[in-house]
């Protein structure tokens, strides 16, 4: 597997950059080999090829390689305004390698609205128009670019426990005449203030109607960890309107005393980034590609000349805390 020579700049924002790192981490290496999958999932695999054998007389096997392979740079960069940029560079390899070398040496140049900056010190503001190129010897020069946008303020935020469950109300006022794309992360905060992401249930949510339940499962995976979990959507249905959407979230704290706290965070995100999002969920979810019944998504990317992403986002966030009781 080939491992990122990593240009690491300093992260000004530690949660906003921890949560990033992970994301872009998990997804560096999901674009080079796929995970293990869970047991349930590779019992719906073995049935899905249990399907194929029955049709054994139309499988034929055959050796095949690819004369034309060639190792392209892979590029992940997450930028939000305000921050310093960080950057993950390796490079792509043939399923016929039995190893490869580390990319040891790479350069990165950043261009903030057509002009070069430092790399180490400069933090782009909403509205600039990053442009990110990387070269190393022997690979073609991959280059990304992306917009900087704004964040979008959470107007309100409602928590309400419930019996066997928490609710949630989020409202916001979204641009109008223009398309918008948005993330939803609600977190409980505990009482060392680490943030653990909880899992919601948005069936009966509108703007969450393209996310089937198994995609929201796997849209971001770090093995058991739920602090990535960020739900997609857009303003399709609400252009130009205050909105106020709820979801839920299991739980049992009816019964408790203590003080509650939870953060609830609004992404706002490029349209390169929603799909991006989109398109690792639908792969991690769709079994037949695995079962080879069907061609795999192709996971979203906008590197030229290379594989990756370079995304924008910016963040808007509110901390809840609910008294405790006697």
């Amino acid at each position: 597997m080939g491992h990122a020579a990593e240009h690491l700049l300093a992260v000004t924002h530690p949660t906003v950059g921890q949560l990033y790192v992970s994301i872009l981490r998990n997804q560096h290496q999901f674009m080079q080999n796929r995970k293990e999958k869970s047991d349930m999932k590779r019992f719906k695999l073995g049935m899905a090829i249990g399907l194929l054998l029955c049709c054994s007389s139309c499988y034929r096997a055959f050796d095949w390689e690819d004369p034309n392979f060639q190792s392209h740079i892979v590029l992940f960069s997450s930028i939000c305004p305000d921050t310093t940029i960080q950057v993950y560079v390796s490079q792509s390899y043939s399923i016929h390698m039995p190893s490869i070398d580390t990319l040891d040496r790479a350069n990165v140049s950043l261009y903030i609205n057509g002009q070069a900056m430092d790399r180490s010190t400069t933090r782009p503001h909403s509205g600039d128009t990053v442009r990110l190129v990387a070269e190393a010897a022997g690979l073609p020069t991959a280059e990304g670019s992306t917009f900087v946008p704004y964040p979008i303020p959470i107007k309100r935020a409602d928590v309400n426990i419930e019996e066997n469950f928490t609710q949630f109300r989020v409202t916001l006022d979204d641009p109008a005449g223009e398309t918008n794309y948005y993330g939803l992360q609600i977190s409980r905060i505990d009482t060392t203030g680490q943030t653990w992401g909880l899992s919601l249930d948005t069936h009966s949510e509108p703007l969450f109607s393209h996310l089937s339940a198994g995609l929201i499962d796997d849209l971001i995976e770090q093995g058991n960890d739920y602090r990535l979990i960020i739900y997609p959507f857009t303003d399709q249905t609400m252009d130009g309107q205050r909105y106020t959407l709820q979801v839920t979230s299991p739980s049992n704290l009816s019964t408790t005393t203590d003080r509650l706290r939870f953060c609830i965070r609004l992404y706002t995100l490029t349209q390169d980034y929603y799909q991006y999002l989109l398109s690792v969920g639908l792969t991690n979810t769709d079994r037949l590609p695995e079962a080879g019944l069907a061609d795999p998504t192709p996971i979203h990317h906008n590197v030229q000349n290379g594989l990756g992403l370079v995304g924008g986002y910016a963040l808007s966030e509110q901390v809840v805390t609910l008294p405790g009781r006697e």
